[in-house]
């Protein structure tokens, strides 16, 4: 992995309208990141692996792993070529802490779990546990959702209006 310096810093004098208030901040970009993947997929065709022959196995494990490795990177370069691009990774927001992390994780897992009870719910028409499952998963998904943007938005409040308050007291 590269990194790519086009790292900046970049001060930036704005006038917040809703207040009439002079402000300034400073603005860091990131720096881009150079990394390599594989992108897109592709058709790939062709069989005419070693692993495809075997009178031409190696009678060592350990040469037969390193074929088997050898051989299944040779066929995915072939369906899906390594290629290079440019991750640019973004800054988080500077009150998002510990706690809007793991408010956001909760609400993450309670949305995996209500739409896997919802699959389930929907395999199982006749069954009205898993439907009420279902429900409640929603429900309980739903109101913590809620609270996660409660608490964003809170924590959003509170940020900028310290940063007003100290940018106003100079």
């Amino acid at each position: 992995m590269t990194l790519v310096d086009t790292s900046r810093r970049i001060d930036v004098g704005f006038f917040n309208c809703h207040r009439d208030i002079p402000c300034s901040t400073t603005v860091f970009r990131l720096s881009s990141v150079a990394s390599s993947g594989r992108r897109g997929a592709a058709i790939c065709a062709d069989y005419s692996s070693r692993l495809c022959q075997p009178d031409r196995w190696p009678a060592d494990i350990d040469a037969m792993t390193s074929l088997y490795d050898d051989e299944l990177n040779l066929l995915l370069g072939k369906c899906l070529p390594l290629r290079q691009f440019l991750r640019r990774p973004r800054l988080s927001d500077p009150w998002f802490d510990s706690e809007c992390r793991m408010a956001k994780r909760l609400t993450r897992r309670l949305e995996r779990s209500s739409a896997a009870a919802s699959r389930w719910a929907d395999q199982f028409t006749a069954d009205t546990d898993a439907a009420a499952k279902a429900a409640a998963a929603k429900k309980d998904w739903y109101e913590q959702r809620r609270l996660y943007r409660q608490l964003r938005h809170r924590k959003s409040s509170e940020f900028w209006r310290c940063k007003l308050e100290a940018d106003h007291s100079v």
